[in-house]
């Protein structure tokens, strides 16, 4: 069904010939849905509970480098357990995310127990229109366990998922749910294995990474006309492929954030078991450490080693930083091999900054004005350098000329 179509539905569904309350009440709820362990909640929404098997279970005590890959994780408490995490994920009506797409379809995915290998997994089903308050009300009644604000784990839940229950909520004149602690790990997938997959789907990352393979999955891009075709035809075996996907969409979720959970307590090994971006680890923990203040000394080192790491793979951004921070351990001949051989990479904006840093250490610590001006004049033909390292540079190469000039004045006068 094209967009024009599934818009006259909507306008169909949710005009004057909508099922009222009492009509809908006498509706057969399908037999499929309740052999597959679905029971009445209220009276538009069904609800399961399942158990389903993960991939690979998450390591049962947090690292503080999970927070340098999960943002949302820095600052908070230091006993966050694996059973305080809430994996979400919803199925909707359409996949444009506008304010008249609505969520039919939402999962939740807990640890409990001790028992990481198995998620209790709740799924709310949405059966027709009119219920879709209530069904929003057990969403966030279920987004908030009682206690503090729970951390919700999603994959592109911030940008899509998120947004989706907040419309509708205001739209059925509903508060709607903060998501004030949300782990969207599309951003962490995005950061340590875009320049390894041609996706960062979490398909693509289940599949490439985790090694899973989705056998007799629906594709999600059909559960807005499978949904449709139910309240035409009340037929739910196409339905249940959808549900089945959400259940499959949760426990790779939670496959994910294990993997990440077993990366921040071995991140040195990152590229060995799970083929990530080593640099990109490098910055991320560089970026954490840089923004929340850390000190400790660990931290720092764990950093420097990422770095060689990326470095001697060629990584052109890791040569730089790793050679920035050589210079300032006063390791000196270390640090401008690696800088040469991060201007040798012809890396545009990298390799140009690496070429100053040669010519500032040349002209102040080397005392060697001839080869400062060899670094300024490489820096100034590289291109896409940025204005404001050129403008820099400029004035550098002006005060070089002048300061030869100088001394070549004094020489001859010394003569």
């Amino acid at each position: 069904m094209d967009l024009k179509g599934r818009l006259q539905r909507l306008k169909t569904l949710e005009g004057s010939n909508r099922l009222r309350e009492n009509e809908w009440q006498n509706r057969e709820i399908p037999p499929l849905l309740l052999e597959q362990a679905f029971e009445k909640t209220g009276s538009f929404t069904l609800k399961r509970t399942l158990s389903v098997r993960i991939a690979e279970p998450p390591h049962p005590v947090f690292s503080e480098i999970l927070a340098a890959l999960v943002p949302c994780l820095a600052g908070i408490d230091s006993r966050l357990k694996v059973e305080d995490l809430i994996f979400f994920d919803i199925e909707t009506t359409g996949l444009s995310g506008g304010a008249g797409t609505a969520a039919f379809l939402a999962g939740f995915g807990r640890f409990g127990g001790g028992n990481y290998r198995d998620l209790k997994v709740e799924q709310y089903l949405l059966l027709d229109y009119p219920g879709e308050a209530d069904f929003l009300r057990q969403i966030t009644a279920a987004l908030d366990d009682g206690e503090e604000t729970p951390v919700i784990v999603s994959y592109n839940g911030k940008s899509f998922d998120s947004q989706i229950i907040k419309n509708r909520c205001l739209v059925n004149g509903m508060p709607p749910p903060l998501f004030c602690r949300h782990a969207d790990l599309l951003h962490t997938a995005r950061c340590l294995w875009k320049k390894i997959l041609p996706s960062c789907s979490q398909s693509a990352v289940e599949k490439n990474i985790l090694n899973m393979e989705r056998r007799g999955d629906t594709d999600g891009a059909r559960a807005p006309d499978i949904w449709f075709s139910f309240l035409k035809t009340n037929d739910a075996s196409e339905l249940l492929g959808i549900c089945r996907h959400n259940v499959l969409d949760i426990a790779g979720l939670a496959s994910i954030f294990s993997v990440l959970t077993h990366i921040a307590h071995a991140p040195e090994k990152i590229g060995e078991r799970y083929s990530a971006d080593t640099e990109a680890l490098a910055l991320r923990v560089r970026r954490f450490r840089l923004r929340h203040g850390v000190t400790r000394a660990e931290i720092t080192e764990l950093e420097t080693r990422l770095l060689e790491k990326a470095a001697a793979g060629g990584a052109t951004l890791a040569m730089f930083l790793l050679g920035k921070r050589l210079l300032q351990n006063k390791r000196y001949d270390e640090a401008r091999s690696i800088l040469e051989n991060a201007a040798q990479k012809n890396s545009g904006a990298v390799s140009a900054a690496a070429d100053r840093l040669l010519a500032v250490d040349s002209e102040w610590r080397m005392r060697d004005m001839e080869l400062a001006l060899y670094y300024a004049e490489r820096t100034l033909a590289r291109p896409n350098a940025g204005s404001t390292l050129i403008a820099d540079t400029q004035k550098r190469r002006e005060r070089l000329i002048r300061m030869k000039e100088i001394q070549r004045a004094n020489l001859t006068l010394a003569l």
